[in-house]
């Protein structure tokens, strides 16, 4: 094999899926490898998508467990959320950079959209002391239609959580970086993984004897009372899921 390998992040969204296409078809099987940091609150069709697509491409895929997210949030005391997203850093990018920065000379692939071009410099910044950073779905200026044609000619399912109208295949739906919005669609469509999230910032508040929130200004006991009542009106439309991308801050 002739230069660095090529580690597609791949997430089980059809952006990594459409960054493997493309970086097989630009370096060759042999030179491409898909990395998949696991949350362990996924979603159970993201490993058969995870499955098919690797065993089509015909590339290694390399499967790092690290941590429980809800053990992840006992262990600090503490809920991540928007401002302080410390899952994305210690479940997602840390994990993977580790996996990387011990197998170089490489380059690390995100599949991107074109009209992410902003979160594509940021990626770089994160990475810049470890390994060159590339996006060729960027770069091809793909979105989803093209990758869904691929798909369909694969004889392979999109993962179901699109298709149940989620933005995104991580975390079984759930974001602690989304908003009010896509909260309240876990809860329609998952309650019981909604009731998890419920769970935990209880958990969390009693460790403290005070108030902890996922979401900035409710928590989700009363968002979902507020549903409950179809009195939820709600301007935050945020769907989360930048876990290589967004910074942490205090």
């Amino acid at each position: 094999m002739l230069g660095d390998m090529r580690y597609v992040m791949y997430s089980g969204g059809l952006g990594s899926f459409g960054e493997a296409w493309l970086a097989i078809e630009r370096y060759g099987r042999e030179g491409v490898e898909l990395v998949f940091a696991d949350t362990q609150i996924e979603d159970s069709d993201l490993y058969r998508f995870l499955g098919e697509t690797a065993a089509f491409l015909k590339v290694p895929l390399h499967h790092i467990k690290t941590e429980n997210l809800f053990d992840l949030a006992r262990r600090k005391r503490t809920l991540p959320n928007n401002r302080i997203p410390f899952c994305s850093r210690m479940l997602k990018v840390e994990p993977s950079q580790d996996f990387v920065r011990e197998r170089l000379p490489a380059t690390a692939h995100f599949g991107l959209y074109w009209h992410e071009i902003h979160r594509l410099e940021r990626v770089r910044e994160r990475w810049c002391d470890i390994a060159p950073v590339e996006s060729l779905l960027c770069e091809a200026r793909w979105d989803r239609p093209q990758i869904e044609a691929i798909l369909e000619r694969c004889g392979i399912a999109i993962p179901r959580l699109y298709a149940l109208g989620f933005e995104h295949n991580n975390c079984g739906g759930s974001c602690v970086r989304a908003g009010k919005r896509h909260w309240q669609h876990l809860l329609r469509v998952f309650p019981e993984r909604y009731a998890e999230f419920e769970r935990l910032e209880e958990e969390i508040s009693a460790m403290h004897d005070k108030r902890y929130t996922i979401l900035r200004d409710v928590s989700l006991a009363e968002l979902r009372r507020e549903a409950e009542a179809a009195i939820g009106l709600f301007d935050d439309d945020s769907s989360g899921c930048g876990c290589f991308v967004l910074d942490e801050s205090a």
